[in-house]
């Protein structure tokens, strides 16, 4: 599957439920690749497309996840995302990683309309910004199961348990400034 990068423009951001993926085939004609899990596959497939991000500003970092696009549960969300958006645009944020102080002052942009990214923080990037997963049913009017996990398919049962503490993440996903 050919893979492309994602195309965000600035003061549109965007809120995804996300599935990392570690590892992508950068092939010999200069296109991208990935697979999802020989583990799992989505039951509904359409809902979800394969995306690579630049991230980190001037740092180009990659990001490669599947991604479903959500719809944010009101105005107030989408405002706070292009807050966001332009308060770290041109910052290079995770270029080196990223200073307590600035991390502390995300959490606090997120904890005055009752969100967090107290375990979700590592992913915090130029263009990647992370909500804790636990709130996702608080921010989107998209239609989602209580568990998440419901959205897969397991090859078998026991599956489920691999890698389920952190296989899933919520993002705001925005233009990068390089």
């Amino acid at each position: 599957m050919k893979i492309d990068y994602i195309d965000i423009e600035y003061g549109n951001p965007k809120l995804f439920l996300v599935l990392k993926i570690n590892k992508w085939n950068r092939e010999k004609n200069g296109t991208n690749s990935f697979e999802l899990s020989k583990y799992y596959r989505f039951k509904d497939p359409k809902k979800w497309k394969p995306y690579l991000h630049q991230t980190c500003g001037l740092g180009c970092g990659q990001v490669a996840f599947w991604g479903m696009e959500l719809k944010p549960k009101g105005i107030w969300l989408e405002a706070l995302m292009k807050v966001i958006e332009e308060k770290y645009f041109e910052s290079s944020s995770g270029l080196f990683n990223n200073s307590l102080e600035s991390l502390n002052e995300y959490e606090q942009m997120l904890n005055k309309h009752g969100l967090s990214a107290n375990v979700s923080y590592v992913d915090f990037q130029e263009g990647v910004y992370p909500i804790d997963i636990s709130l996702i049913h608080e921010v989107t009017k998209t239609k989602l199961p209580k568990d998440l996990e419901n959205l897969l398919i397991f090859n078998k049962e026991v599956y489920k348990i691999f890698g389920c503490m952190n296989r899933w993440d919520l993002w705001i996903v925005t233009e990068n400034s390089d």
